[in-house]
């Protein structure tokens, strides 16, 4: 009489236990990573496992990014840049099988080969208790560009849009080349927060406007229910995630109050 049975040998990439959760990376399950960049330039990552969809990753990514912050006694959270460095990688699958005949055994495998997408994601973060704008909207005008009229070959940074409430609609205009706040040269989005952070309520700026240099002095105000209202969101998504939802982050009521965030 024949006797069959089978063995089946499975091997990918990812764990049978299904996506990644949130919680520090352990090895090819993945999870959260954070390291220094520089002076208040962090990035945090958020690497998953084949099983996970790229809208957690991404937003695991950048929630634990303001956990971070939090960590180290600041209130707010400024995603400067969000990577998607996602790949697809290629796993091969193999299955074995074995029958008995008697005192004979007999195998047999095939394989198949499968594409299998692993979601990782970078948040490029600063952490901020205060957070100081100039009322406009702000892009970074690249060296090259800017060079034409700084003189310098440094990045540079170009006033975008005035809202009519901006403190500064009769101060600035479209076009202005910021070049130096307070004296000190600036170069991006970052170094223009950090310079008016150490001023008061007023700073002085050195621009490029219509193609001669000139200073003007502008009004700082509070950007922080900015920040606030950007982490709110953040907060909220991730609060809904098993995992995540009795962190204190989520419960806390004076820790939430603290922070800025609404219901």
């Amino acid at each position: 009489m024949r006797s069959n049975y089978a063995l089946i040998f499975v091997l990918i990439l990812s764990s049978c236990a299904g996506r990644t959760k949130y919680g520090p990376h352990v090895g090819r399950e993945g999870g959260f990573s954070s390291s220094k960049i520089s002076e208040n330039i962090y990035l945090s990552r958020f690497a998953a496992n084949g099983h996970t969809h790229q809208d957690d990753a991404y937003l695991f990514s950048q929630f634990h990014a303001i956990e971070y912050c939090l960590e180290k006694g600041f209130k707010f959270t400024r995603n400067l840049e969000v990577k998607d460095l996602t790949e697809d990688r290629k796993v091969i699958h193999t299955s074995s099988s074995f029958s008995k005949l008697s005192s004979n055994v007999f195998g047999s495998s095939t394989s198949y080969e499968e594409k299998i997408n692993l979601p990782t994601f970078d948040t490029i973060f600063s952490c901020y208790n205060e957070f100081k704008i100039i009322g406009a909207k702000i892009s970074i005008v690249p060296a090259e560009k800017a060079t034409i009229l700084t003189k310098d070959f440094l990045d540079a940074l170009q006033v975008e849009m005035i809202p009519l409430y901006s403190p500064n609609s009769n101060v600035l205009r479209v076009g202005d080349i910021i070049l130096k706040v307070n004296g000190a040269r600036i170069r991006n989005l970052l170094e223009l927060t950090t310079e008016l952070s150490k001023t008061g309520l007023k700073a002085d700026l050195e621009l490029v406007r219509d193609g001669a240099r000139v200073m003007k002095t502008v009004h700082t105000a509070d950007g922080s229910s900015i920040l606030a209202e950007e982490n709110s969101r953040i907060i909220k998504l991730a609060c809904k995630v098993p995992e995540i939802k009795e962190k204190t982050i989520c419960t806390d009521i004076e820790l939430i109050k603290n922070m800025g965030v609404g219901n």
